[in-house]
This record gives C-alpha cells, sequence and structure tokens, in this order.
C-alpha cells in the first residue's frame, strides 16, 4: 500500500487530498433528483437503473455524474422520459 510504504510522500499531499466514501443508493437517489430538479428536467430513473449505476459506478460520485451526465444529455436528444436499467448498461458500454 501508499500509505505504507511511502509514509513522507503522503504527509506531503496529504493535506491536499480528500478521500470520500461511496455514495448509497438512497444517496445517488438524492444527487439524481436534487440535480434534475434544479436543471427543470422531467426524466425519471427506474429502480433498477438507479441498481445499475450503483453496480457501474461502485458508489464513486465521478462516475455517477459522469454516467447520468451521458444518460440524461442521449435521453434529452432523443425524447425518452424514463431511464431504465437497459438504457443505463448500453451507454455505460460505450
Amino acid at each position: 500500500h501508499l500509505f505504507d510504504n511511502h509514509i513522507a510522500f503522503v504527509r506531503r499531499v496529504s493535506r491536499s487530498v480528500l478521500f470520500l466514501e461511496p455514495l448509497s443508493k438512497d444517496q445517488i437517489i438524492k444527487l439524481i433528483s436534487m440535480y434534475l430538479n434544479r436543471a427543470k428536467i422531467d426524466i425519471s430513473f427506474s429502480e433498477k437503473a438507479i441498481d445499475a449505476i450503483y453496480e457501474i459506478s461502485r458508489g464513486i460520485s465521478g462516475e455517477i455524474i459522469r454516467l447520468c451526465s451521458l444518460v440524461i444529455e442521449i435521453a434529452l436528444e432523443n425524447g425518452i422520459r424514463k431511464i431504465t436499467d437497459s438504457i443505463i448498461y448500453e451507454i455505460a458500454q460505450k
């Protein structure tokens, strides 16, 4: 592990490094809902879509945001109002 083998390095950079815990499914739902509400976007995500986002992203916020941004953009371009797990998996493979 980096922390065990390179103590001096870790001490120098640890002040500028932020460790985030993975988000839970409930937190993912809140994050997506907050974004959609603020952006006034009328799209919903099925429960299975949330499960797929969680599985693919492993709860990592940057991955969630990246994936959801792509999904929302494609959904808006194609008139899709309900995001399903199959849409999530299809877009994640690109």
